[in-house]
């Protein structure tokens, strides 16, 4: 139940059109995908911290994702064939994003910014301002959630998001 919650705060709070307007997306379910699935990502980092519920509390917010995105696939007009196929590649490359994102959020800016290039822009971005100031948010982000303590967001289920508008694009 706490990890569903969160999942639907985490949805109602986050501003996805402004992610598809600041960082040049289209407005399909794939971008949508990608911008929950940082934000899920994030969120994983914090809740793993906790010891004793990290670990549940995670897996809950992610099988909630994952029957968010079966459902909201279901009212697209795809082939029901091909919607189980997509949705499983979704998975995999969840997985693989998991492990990069990971892996850039321990290192530096560069290590970042090259797992977002290829997982957030899909290695489709030449412009290096809107790949800093993402790394940019996501380090505020990532930062804010863990100065979120274990009562807020356990027992509360609050979650402080970063504003995008408040994150300035590089000079």
């Amino acid at each position: 139940m706490m990890g569903y919650e969160l999942y639907e705060n985490l949805l109602k709070d986050m501003d996805y059109l402004q992610f598809f307007k600041d960082f040049e997306m289209d407005d399909t379910f794939h971008s949508w995908f990608l911008v929950v699935e940082l934000h899920v990502w994030m969120l994983s980092v914090r809740v793993m911290r906790d010891e004793d519920y990290g670990r549940i509390v995670r897996d809950a917010i992610i099988q909630t994702m994952w029957s968010d995105v079966v459902e909201r696939s279901q009212h697209m007009t795809v082939l029901k064939s091909t919607q189980s196929a997509q949705v499983n590649e979704l998975s995999e490359e969840f997985r693989a994003a998991m492990i990069n994102y990971d892996e850039g959020i321990q290192s530096d800016d560069k290590v970042l910014a090259g797992a977002i290039w290829r997982r957030f822009f899909c290695k489709n971005c030449d412009n290096p301002v809107l790949i800093e100031r993402l790394v940019h948010y996501v380090r505020r982000q990532v930062s804010e959630l863990e100065h979120t303590s274990n009562k807020e967001l356990f027992m509360e289920k609050k979650l402080k998001l970063v504003n995008l508008a408040d994150v300035p694009v590089p000079q």
